[in-house]
């Protein structure tokens, strides 16, 4: 009894110790995860965002060289795939606005925003100078239809838009790296608490064990003193 006495009490609070560090251990565990796995879909949807802004920059391109091309061979073949252009053009930019709400905040996400409604404004004013030429060119009016595609308008527009498009492409690089730099400082932590962790379980399991040990040996010499 007297050893179980001494032993009792003492393996309790070593019990109860090294399950407390499990759940820390395990709370801290869940909550980098989850931080990582954040931080990973944040970084997927800068990414994707990034490829919709060069996806932008492509379509207006296309819808350029389509706008050319119809004007200066009458071919009707070109007129499906200069729509095509500027509604894949409108809808990057719905996507991408979306993104940026998800993937900012505050001042950040006001200041993309802009950036975005500059960029849509030098789009649909660019697409009107050339639907304008485009509906000119089917009226017959071919010289009127090649004055409007030259207009200095349409090219400071053109201008405009790869200079917006590609300072947000820069600002998203920026944010992006940012994150990465972020996940590999909570991946650090996250790693080191887990070491850190497992260090002191073990650390507490052997004083237990020499705890245990010693308790041993005392209730036994007084089993012995008093038989």
């Amino acid at each position: 009894e007297k050893i179980i006495a001494i032993l009792g009490g003492r393996t309790i609070a070593m019990l109860a110790a090294a399950l407390l560090i499990t759940m820390v251990s395990v709370i801290f565990t869940d909550h980098w995860s989850t931080s990582i796995g954040h931080q990973d879909d944040v970084i997927g949807q800068i990414r994707t965002n990034i490829i919709k802004l060069n996806q932008l920059k492509s379509n207006l391109y296309q819808a350029v060289s389509a706008q050319r091309g119809y004007l200066f061979t009458r071919r009707i073949v070109y007129l499906d795939p200069f729509n095509k252009a500027l509604n894949d053009a409108r809808s990057n930019i719905e996507k991408i606005e979306s993104l940026v709400i998800s993937t900012s905040s505050g001042k950040d996400q006001l200041v993309e925003r802009d950036w975005l409604k500059a960029i849509s404004k030098s789009l649909e004013a660019k697409a009107a100078e050339m639907k304008v030429s485009v509906s000119l060119s089917k009226s017959g009016k071919i010289l009127e239809a090649k004055q409007v595609m030259n207009l200095d308008e349409g090219i400071v527009e053109m201008n405009n838009f790869m200079q917006y498009t590609d300072t947000l492409i820069k600002n998203q690089y920026s944010d992006l790296d940012d994150l990465l730099q972020k996940r590999q400082t909570t991946i650090i932590v996250a790693r080191t608490s887990v070491v850190l962790g497992a260090m002191l379980l073990r650390l507490l399991v052997w004083l237990g064990i020499n705890k245990f040990i010693k308790a041993l040996e005392i209730g036994i010499a007084s089993l012995r003193e008093g038989g």
